[in-house]
């Protein structure tokens, strides 16, 4: 009976051709029957990695036995896992189980009759033996157990259950004991906890061993897990820097999935850490290098402008990736409350230093004449940025308490340098697709920041999901671009020169825009005028296929 289920593998695994699943289809339930009642009397992997191919190839068919899979896999691993470290067999098919499980749930599209529900009983247990071990007993079959959890939290039904969030305490708690090196596979679950049932994430709360017993918020607890990589400031020296970027994508789930005022705490510990960073992490501006460096010396230019020399004097490596990565989250922090990061600058001893190295970073673009690319993620945060303090009052009282005379006029200046005045059609149809809010508002010189209408408007996009669930559709680069272009948030709603133009309008009615454009070159006058005649037409345009 092993060496048929073997067979079945072998045969789905081999041809491609659709009629061995047609002659295998009217058969499916006797396959899964058997395969269920050979895993009960021994332990072979062959078999269970038999099932999983039968789950993979027959996906959507494999609904209606979604139930009966999940509670025979469970049952399955728990005498497998049980067998002890010498048998390799045993461990072997464990494993394999876990990763049916995943297959299980790829082949349901949706929450169909809420079977997730009916699932999720079985598949818990499991996972909270794999997560909950406090040494890292399971650790062999923590990768699957994530992308399980991944499908549980993206697909289930919100707010979720106890034992769900119960998952979540488990796996802040093996970050800081065992699983340090798995930041990576956890962004998209602990996104999900954040963006799907963003109510219980602000208001659970746990007891922390860890913490001598103390209750610590879910809020501080993920908090806890991005400053592993990244405060106190020389934490981002000693993880690898993949994994410190990958943090910062739990600081902008948060930032970007929580209602404006919920977590102010976070924006203000994060603004702080990114003034204090970032410049470090950017080092010299690569055009202060190139003008410094020997012209004639080739290999060291090059190094300068891959962004790859380093500060040997005092043994700081310059991460560029991560100082981008940086900046995005501190252009979040002021699309959240413009406010807040600005007083937190104001009051920095690094703040000319910081508004350099950021401005040098953001806006080394084509679009600036420069040799540097720009990410679309960081370009679209940086107009939000950038518009979100010229529109929010308060923002703009604490904008003048900076020691700096020229901070407007650059930001205008920047702000024009990044928009797009001619959107690809492939955005403008996107742009058309999606229910934005861009009624354009009458501004007044005393509206603030708290206006009810601008706080329905924020509180309306954290509906939206977050970090995409793409651990099997996806399979990314170990790049910063598969990063952000995997990423998904309330943001992507967001028509950043939408936004630009609103703050455009805003100035314009205050009476400072014109002073605020004489300090432009005359090419980016230019460019002003077409930005805000093409936006607003492009805008009535979007206003009328929405009506």
């Amino acid at each position: 009976r092993v060496e048929a289920a073997g067979a079945i593998r072998s045969l789905l695994a081999a041809s491609e051709n659709p009629r061995v699943a047609d002659i295998l289809r009217p058969a499916l339930p006797k396959i899964l029957e058997s395969c269920f009642k050979i895993m009960s009397d021994v332990g072979s992997d062959d078999v269970v990695q038999a099932l999983q191919i039968v789950i993979d190839r027959f996906g959507d068919e494999i609904a209606p036995y979604a139930v009966a899979l999940a509670k025979q896999l469970a049952q399955a691993f728990s005498a497998y896992a049980s067998a002890g470290g010498d048998d390799d067999e045993a461990a072997m098919a464990a494993a394999q189980c876990v990763g049916a499980m995943a297959a299980t749930l790829q082949s349901l599209d949706d929450n169909k009759d809420n079977v997730y529900a009916q699932i999720e009983p079985f598949l818990v247990p499991v996972l909270s033996q794999i997560f909950g071990s406090s040494e890292g007993e399971f650790i062999e079959y923590f990768e699957d157990g994530i992308e399980v959890l991944s499908y549980l939290t993206y697909n289930g039904a919100t707010p979720f259950s106890q034992q769900l969030w119960q998952l979540f305490e488990q796996l802040i708690e093996a970050v800081h004991f065992w699983a340090y090196d798995y930041i990576i596979d956890l962004i998209a679950p602990l996104d999900n906890y954040v963006s799907r049932d963003t109510h219980t994430f602000l208001h659970g709360s746990y007891i922390c061993m860890r913490l001598d017993n103390k209750n610590i918020t879910y809020l501080d607890a993920l908090v806890s897990v991005a400053e592993r990589f990244l405060a106190p400031p020389e934490n981002y020296l000693k993880a690898c820097e993949r994994d410190s970027i990958k943090a910062t994508y739990l600081i902008l789930s948060i930032l970007h999935h929580c209602p404006r005022g919920s977590v102010d705490n976070v924006a203000f510990r994060y603004a702080s850490l990114c003034i204090q960073v970032l410049p470090i992490t950017y080092g010299p501006t690569p055009l202060a290098l190139l003008r410094s460096a020997d012209q004639d010396d080739a290999n060291v230019r090059g190094e300068i402008e891959a962004g790859e020399l380093s500060d040997t004097n005092n043994a700081r490596p310059w991460r560029k990736s991560l100082a981008n990565a940086l900046a995005n989250v501190w252009a979040s922090i002021l699309y959240y409350s413009a406010s807040i990061g600005l007083q937190v600058l104001a009051k920095h001893p690094k703040c000319n230093e910081f508004l350099s190295a950021w401005f040098d970073l953001i806006f080394s673009s084509p679009k600036c004449d420069n040799a540097t690319d720009l990410s679309p993620l960081t370009a679209k945060l940086a107009i939000l940025a950038i518009s979100s303090i010229f529109i929010q009052n308060t923002a703009s009282a604490c904008l003048h308490t900076i020691p700096s005379d020229t901070l407007e006029p650059q930001l205008l200046h920047h702000l024009i340098e990044l928009v797009d005045p001619e959107p690809d059609e492939d955005d403008e149809e996107d742009d058309e697709e999606d229910l934005h809010f861009h009624e354009m508002r009458q501004f007044n010189h005393d509206e603030d920041v708290d206006d009810p209408e601008e706080d329905a408007y924020y509180n309306s996009l954290h509906s939206s999901k977050g970090i995409r669930e793409i651990i099997s559709t996806i399979d990314l680069e170990d790049d910063a671009a598969g990063d952000e272009a995997a990423y998904c948030s309330p943001i992507d709603d967001q028509d950043e020169n939408f936004l630009a133009l609103d703050a455009l309008k805003l100035l314009h009615q205050q009476g400072r825009l014109e002073t605020l454009a004489t300090h432009l070159p005359a090419a980016l006058q230019e460019k002003l005028q077409k930005f805000v005649a093409s936006t607003e037409e492009r805008f009535q345009r979007h206003t009328a296929a929405q009506a």
